[in-house]
């Protein structure tokens, strides 16, 4: 063992390592750069931005990557901690690190990182902390396999256990937790660890560091008003609420800390403190000053306040939607009757259903202006003349709005009235499925958005993810759903599978043993797929 397990091994990553734990920038930022040098590491300090910025070729990511998975390869992955000494467990430690770095829900790693770093920390080594900021900086990173980790951000609250007491650490996390939320949008797990660690303040009574949370998380509101994680986590903030559940787990895990030599103190609930209700209320004067046109804030602003009908009439008086329309009506400006139509149909029109029908010619308008932003969603409105919306429509309508599809990706409705079972053709552009065109249908549940929708492949295709069958495996309709994330989501999620497919958690197993121990070879089996050859013997369809 100690022929892979030594000082000289992983200098690469002892070097990042080294930067990244000692830098005094509060962010350290990671980038691919094909023209940055083969076999070294990039590091440029930034007082202005106060970031560490990090670059290196993709050659280099990748023997970062194939060094760690050379150990594991020859020596397998369970070893003896208490008998390694200080050099291999310290080794063995850079190996784990080096394999989350590059290789997206490696379960297998991140137990076996679990398990180095009680026991470094047992023998007494500083290590929770360069830990942390280890892990936070691949929590900020813009590659989207390690920045949107589940498992990642699940150690990151996991370690901030007992580092909890230090305020400069938990200042550090929401700053880190932000700029996570920055570079990859709807990020619904850095979302939920700082809605995770808000709920800790409040019930820790840690008053400074919450209001100093809350002020961090509305200034970037304000910036990203289309993003309904982050103004999700907003609402989180303003409502003050501690959570059972999550003091709970928070003290699950202090029991376990305290079983390694760590003394973390419980945390009780603290009562439910909403923000004054002109807080909210000073949100929705600045929204509709800055003409937002997007639903999420609005609705997170709604779900926080304590006085409904005091919102809804703000709203009333704020959108004055009979003078919108009626200058729209004579004004031939696109921008100006399309800003009339969102703000009266996506934004009056869900506050109006609480306070009464609209008028008849509201009515009318609204209906011509949805028939010009979605014609689905209006013929779908058409095919119930009850007026009778489901949740579930209601949503669905709203996604179908807000979508956003890159050119390789299309979406069509065959039944136009019908917005809960679509189809999906991808087309990507680069990668092992370059000139394909992959097929699935999308059947949305009447429980949407509490349900994730059911995806699934129409023809038979060569992918680890993707069975013979074609179910697909894609976290965020699983165990990672959540209510706040869109189709936009959805959709996203399904093209990456294209660019980078994942051996780590596949529905094919054969594809994806192929794609880990030979790309050359899994390139040619998925072209001969797409032409509808036979691969390992099965028949697949033409898809190209």
């Amino acid at each position: 063992m100690s022929q892979w397990l030594t000082d000289d091994a992983f200098k690469l990553m002892r070097g990042l390592h080294s930067q990244v734990v000692s830098t005094k920038c509060t962010i350290s930022s990671l980038q691919i750069i094909h023209d940055a040098p083969d076999g070294e590491i990039l590091f440029h300090e930034s007082t202005e931005t106060d970031t560490l910025d990090i670059a290196m070729s993709k050659k280099t990511y990748l023997m970062i990557f194939a060094e760690a998975h050379a150990v594991y390869e020859k020596s397998g992955y369970k070893f003896e901690l208490q008998s390694l000494p200080g050099t291999e467990l310290w080794a063995l430690y850079y190996a784990t690190t080096s394999i989350m770095l590059t290789t997206n829900e490696h379960s297998t790693i991140w137990r076996l990182h679990r398990e180095v770093i009680f026991e470094l920390h047992e023998r007494g080594e500083e290590i929770l902390k360069k830990d942390f900021d280890y892990v936070t900086f691949l929590a900020t990173s813009k590659l989207k396999r390690v920045n949107k980790s589940s498992t990642l951000f699940h150690w990151i609250r996991f370690l901030m256990v007992p580092l909890f007491e230090d305020s400069e650490v938990i200042k550090i996390l929401i700053q880190r937790l932000l700029r996570s939320l920055e570079v990859h949008f709807a990020n619904y797990c850095a979302g939920y660890t700082f809605q995770w660690l808000i709920r800790l303040l409040h019930a820790s009574q840690k008053r400074e560091l919450f209001e100093y949370a809350g002020l961090q998380i509305r200034e970037i509101c304000r910036s990203h008003l289309s993003d309904i994680t982050i103004w999700e986590t907003y609402s989180v903030w303003l409502t003050a609420d501690s959570d059972t559940f999550t003091v709970d787990s928070f003290n699950r895990d202090a029991l376990h800390w305290n079983k390694h030599s760590k003394s973390v103190k419980e945390l009780q609930c603290g009562p439910q403190v909403s923000r004054a209700d002109d807080v909210v209320l000073e949100d929705l004067d600045w929204l509709v000053k800055v003409q937002c046109a997007y639903m999420s804030p609005y609705e997170s602003l709604y779900k926080a306040t304590n006085d409904k009908d005091a919102f809804r009439h703000r709203i009333y008086l704020l959108m004055k939607p009979e003078v919108d329309i009626s200058d729209a009506r004579h004004d031939t400006s696109t921008e100006r009757t399309l800003f009339a139509m969102k703000r009266l149909h996506k934004i009056y029109t869900t506050f109006s259903k609480y306070h009464g029908d609209l008028n008849d010619e509201l009515k009318d308008v609204a209906e011509q202006e949805q028939a010009r932003q979605s014609p689905e969603a209006a013929e779908s409105t058409a095919a119930n003349p009850s007026g009778k919306v489901s949740a579930a429509q209601i949503r669905l309508q709203k996604d179908v709005t807000e979508l956003e599809l890159p050119s390789t990706v299309k979406v069509e409705f065959p039944d136009p009235r019908d917005l809960f079972n679509f189809r999906i053709f991808i087309r990507p552009a680069e990668g092992y499925y370059n000139g394909g065109v992959f097929s699935f249908t999308v059947e949305i549940g009447d429980n949407f958005p509490i349900d994730p929708p059911k995806i699934k492949c129409t023809q038979k295709i060569y992918h680890p993810n993707i069975d013979l069958e074609g179910n697909v495996c894609l976290n965020i309709l699983r165990e990672d759903w959540s209510p706040v994330l869109s189709l936009n989501s959805v959709i996203s999620g399904l093209n990456f599978l294209f660019l980078e497919p994942n051996p780590n958690d596949p529905l094919n197993k054969a594809a994806a043993n192929v794609l880990a121990k030979n790309t050359a070879t899994f390139a040619r089996n998925v072209r001969s797929a797409m032409r509808g050859s036979t691969v390992d013997y099965e028949n697949y369809d033409r898809v190209v």
